[in-house]
């Protein structure tokens, strides 16, 4: 089934027949510097294993409301002046419809630049609904004298809502409302009516931005993961006192490990960012004899994971004479 095992094998018979004749290489002595990219560990919350999905929310209340500014663009295109904006502002506004409603609170698509109806009456209060979490900077009328808008809030913490009340002085009212929060800008048209007909309360979807902050999480998620190799280590076993040699005359190769360390039962090897997926040199693991041995090992990220200890291993790649870097147990160095 797998056509690339055939393959595989030859290249890795290959590497152990060139790993048994490497008599010709010159022995790693030259012990490799502590490299200048290694920082420092950084501790990281175990919690990026619990990745949020994005999962479509089936909500009954239809999205009618989003629509390009200014849909007659035929038309307006000849207009200037005053009759622009006034073009540009009517087809910038959006009016309540049926279908708009959960009960009695009127749901709008939130999107910038959008101007939102608030139909109110006298003796009334409309309630204008931000989202949860949102915080409110500034709430100000065009007309401070005959309309009362005052703040509240429900909740608390994370969770906690901001609520502006909305109340005219008479019917027949006119005016607008700005709100600014720590994320978007609201802008709302108010009108107060002779009925008992009004906005009990006016609250938004955010079909673009739930989107794009989830998938911005799961990116963040999902780069902490890979640079994470393992979690659960017992740091008191940790056994840093590990060498890593190049060859006398061969310089040191760009693929050269960056250190290596082990936990008491797997051994882990760093490279440099990105050496892993151009160049990776097979491992080997030396004998008491000298013998080469192959070794299995996982790749993550830029580290090789090998499932047991070794007193000694060796990187080798190219063709004889191949450049050969050593990975040696301090306490069993020769």
């Amino acid at each position: 089934m797998n056509c690339r095992r055939p393959l595989l094998l030859c290249v890795l018979i290959g590497s152990a027949i060139a790993a048994g004749g490497c008599e010709v290489c010159e022995t790693p002595t030259v012990p490799v510097m502590p490299d200048p990219r290694l920082k420092p560990a950084a501790l990281v919350p175990d919690d990026f294993g619990t990745v949020p999905k994005i999962v479509e929310v089936k909500v009954p209340v239809p999205s009618p409301q989003l629509r390009p500014v200014g849909e007659n663009h035929e038309a307006s295109s000849e207009k200037a002046g005053s009759a622009a904006i006034a073009a540009a502002k009517a087809g910038a506004t959006t009016q309540p419809t049926a279908d708009g409603f959960l009960n009695a609170i009127q749901y709008y698509d939130y999107a910038p630049g959008v101007v939102y109806t608030a139909i109110t009456a006298p003796g009334y209060v409309t309630t204008v609904a931000l989202r949860a979490g949102e915080k409110l900077i500034t709430a100000a009328a065009g007309d401070t004298t005959r309309w009362i808008v005052e703040n509240v809030q429900s909740g608390s913490g994370d969770a906690a809502q901001t609520l502006l009340l909305v109340k005219p002085r008479k019917a027949g009212l006119q005016t607008n409302l700005l709100i600014t929060t720590d994320q978007r800008v609201y802008s709302l048209d108010l009108t107060s009516t002779d009925s008992s007909t009004y906005h009990t309360m006016i609250a938004w979807n955010y079909p673009f931005g739930d989107v794009v902050t989830i998938r911005n999480q799961v990116a963040a998620q999902q780069a902490v993961a890979q640079a994470t190799v393992a979690t659960g280590l017992d740091l008191s076993k940790a056994n840093f006192n590990y060498l890593i040699l190049r060859q006398k005359h061969t310089p040191t190769p760009a693929w050269c490990p960056l250190r290596a360390f082990d936990d008491g039962q797997k051994t882990f090897i760093q490279f440099p960012p990105k050496v892993t997926v151009t160049e990776a040199p097979p491992l080997f693991v030396m004998g008491r004899h000298g013998d080469a041995q192959l070794v299995n090992y996982r790749v993550k990220g830029d580290w090789y994971i090998v499932d047991r200890l070794f007193d000694k291993a060796e990187l080798r790649l190219g063709q004889a004479p191949q450049t050969v870097i050593a990975i040696v147990r301090a306490d069993a160095k020769d």
